[in-house]
C-alpha cells in the first residue's frame, strides 16, 4: 500500500494491506495491542476482524482500512471519518461505520479536520508503527499531481462531493436539486487512461505522453508528470501530447509530433488529425492515437 502518514500525536500502524490509525486520545495500552495484532496476522482482512472481535471494537479514536477481494473494508469510530475518491467525485463519511468501499482510487482516515489531500511534507507510509494522526493512501495507480482547488456541489442525501454543474450523484444516484451546497475542495481524479496493452492509470493531474518525456520544459518545470509510452517503431515522438487537468475537465494538446495525434471523440464517425500545438476538451471515451499506440480516456 502506497501513501502518506497525516502529522499528529496519534499513532498508524502500517502491516502488508491493513493500516490502523490510533488517536492520541485511545488508551495508551490499546497502541501495543493493535501493533502486536498486526504483526502476528500480517493480514489486512484477518486484522480488521481481529480487531472487530476486540475489547476496543467501539473505541471511537480506532480507525482501520484494509484490502479486501471486494475492495477496501473500513472500520472507524465515531471521532474519525473516511474519505474516499473516485473519478469524479469525493465522499466523506464519519464514524462509526463498518463498510466496503469497492475500488477507491484514494482511501484516508483521520480526524474531521484531516486535509482533502496529501502534502509533499508528509512523511511516506512504510510498514510498522508510526506517529500520526491519520493516513491517505493510494488504492491505484496514479499520475499527475494537482494542488488546485476547484469549485463543486455537495449530495444532500450522502455528502458526496461533485462537479458543480452534477444533476444526479455520482455515488447514490439521487438527483441533485436546489438549493445546491457549493463547496470548494482540492482537486480529485477526473478520469482513467486505458492503454492498448491492457494497462491502466488513474488521471489525477496534467501529464505529458511519449517515449521519453521527462525532459520536456512541463516536467522539469514541474508543470506535469511524466507518462512514458513504450513504441519499438519509435512512432511515438519522445513528448508526443500531454493532457491537461483543468478543474474537472481534460484536454488534449499536441506536442508537434512528426506522426500527429488523432481523436476520436463517442460517437463521431471517424477520428480527427489535430493540428500542430492544437489543444481540445476530452469527452469521456475519446480515445486518442499516439503514432501507432492509442489510449481511451474514460471518466
Amino acid at each position: 500500500m502506497e501513501g502518506r502518514i497525516l502529522p499528529g500525536g496519534g499513532r498508524v500502524v502500517h502491516m502488508n494491506d491493513a493500516v490502523v490509525v490510533v488517536a492520541d486520545s485511545a488508551p495508551v495500552a490499546l497502541v501495543a495491542e493493535v501493533h502486536g495484532m498486526a504483526e502476528e496476522d500480517g493480514d489486512g482482512k484477518a486484522l480488521l476482524q481481529r480487531l472487530r472481535e476486540h475489547s476496543h471494537a467501539d473505541e471511537p479514536s480506532l480507525g482501520v482500512v484494509a484490502r479486501t477481494g471486494d475492495g477496501w473494508a473500513v472500520r472507524i469510530g465515531a471521532d474519525l471519518v473516511y474519505r474516499a475518491d473516485h473519478i469524479g467525485y469525493r465522499s466523506t463519511v464519519a464514524g462509526p461505520v463498518d463498510l466496503v468501499s469497492p475500488d477507491p482510487l484514494r482511501v484516508s482516515i483521520g480526524p474531521p479536520t484531516m486535509p482533502t489531500g496529501p502534502a509533499a511534507s508528509h512523511p511516506e507510509l512504510l510498514e510498522g508503527a508510526w506517529l500520526g494522526v491519520g493516513v491517505w493512501a493510494e488504492t491505484s495507480v496514479t499520475v499527475g499531481r494537482n494542488d488546485a482547488i476547484v469549485d463543486g456541489v455537495v449530495c444532500g442525501g450522502c455528502g458526496a462531493f461533485l462537479h458543480p454543474l452534477a444533476l444526479e450523484c455520482r455515488r447514490c444516484q439521487a438527483p441533485v436539486v436546489p438549493p445546491r451546497a457549493p463547496q470548494q475542495q482540492c482537486a480529485l481524479p477526473v478520469a482513467t487512461l486505458r492503454f492498448d496493452d491492457g494497462s491502466s492509470r488513474t488521471l489525477a493531474g496534467s501529464v505529458v505522453i511519449g517515449r521519453e518525456p521527462r525532459g520536456h520544459d512541463d516536467v522539469v518545470a514541474g508543470r506535469a508528470e511524466p507518462v512514458v509510452l513504450s513504441d519499438s517503431e519509435r512512432s511515438v515522438s519522445r513528448a508526443h501530447a500531454a493532457l491537461l487537468v483543468r478543474g474537472w475537465d481534460v484536454h488534449l494538446r499536441d506536442l508537434g509530433s512528426p506522426n500527429g495525434t488523432s481523436v476520436r471523440m463517442p460517437s463521431a464517425p471517424k477520428a480527427e488529425v489535430l493540428q500542430s500545438g492544437q489543444e481540445i476538451r476530452l469527452l469521456p471515451g475519446t480515445e486518442v492515437v499516439l503514432g501507432r499506440r492509442h489510449l481511451t480516456v474514460d471518466a
